[in-house]
């Protein structure tokens, strides 16, 4: 009865994503069914629209409960092993910034690592379309079904490198920096938020990504800093009429 408990039923992906409390088992959160549910979602994303979500790549980002950073290095394994371009934020941030961010990168997705206002002893996945708003059905029901399929059940190759991602601490006052010289495609909507975003430079803000592979690296953008203040700046050049300095 005790092992049926944690096997059986799989957290369900639902409007938001799934959440449930962290421990062993298909039935808990845990860096397993974490991977699994990357997997699903990178091989749905890729179905939805390859040659999109390979331009736009997705963010990932995490708050600050228990597990939740090491939660979003193995998904963002899972979406570099698909040749995604990957946002990851290298420190905590509230959920609603990674919908944010959405529209701020211009990217297809956004992922965070959170079980909102849950229990601590619980953790989750929440996913954004390319809108920043939280997916709707038929996507919750597609995601599931992909995360169910045999091939994103089995962890791919690279799924446990999570520690080749491990970066320290980032200065809040650094720009964003890439880890690819590459410039990132524009936006094609003139209302996105990407103008807004601060420029690039092609050297690396530190050296604990020199691990992983070359394809990787031109794939990472790390995030430093705090997006928080990209929001709020945001929200300046969105008031009209009179404001204090």
């Amino acid at each position: 009865e005790a092992l049926e408990k944690l096997m059986r039923p799989r957290p369900t992906f639902g409007t938001a994503g799934i959440r449930s409390k962290m421990g062993p088992g298909f039935a808990q959160i845990n860096d397993l069914v974490v991977i699994q549910t990357a997997q699903g979602l990178a091989s749905y994303l890729l179905e939805l629209d390859a040659a999109q979500v390979k331009q736009r790549g997705v963010i990932i980002g995490n708050d600050a409960r228990y597990n939740s950073s090491q939660f979003a290095r193995l998904t963002a394994i899972a979406f570099l092993q698909k040749s995604i371009p990957v946002f990851l934020c290298d420190h905590f941030i509230p959920t609603p910034l990674v919908a944010f961010g959405v529209l701020h990168y211009n990217c297809f997705a956004g992922i965070v690592c959170t079980a909102s206002h849950n229990p601590k002893h619980d953790n989750g996945i929440k996913v954004y379309f390319e809108n920043g708003a939280q997916i709707l059905s038929p996507h919750d029901a597609n995601i599931q079904a992909h995360i169910e399929k045999p091939e994103n059940q089995k962890p791919w190759d690279q799924a446990w490198q999570q520690e080749s991602l491990l970066l320290p601490p980032s200065n809040p006052e650094r720009t964003i920096q890439a880890h690819s010289s590459s410039p990132r495609p524009p936006s094609k909507s003139p209302t996105s938020l990407t103008s807004l975003s601060t420029s690039r430079n092609s050297q690396s803000s530190s050296d604990a990504t020199s691990n992983i592979s070359k394809e990787w690296n031109e794939l990472l953008y790390i995030i430093p800093g705090d997006l928080t203040r990209s929001y709020f700046r945001y929200l300046e050049n969105s008031i009209i009429g009179d404001r204090q300095s």
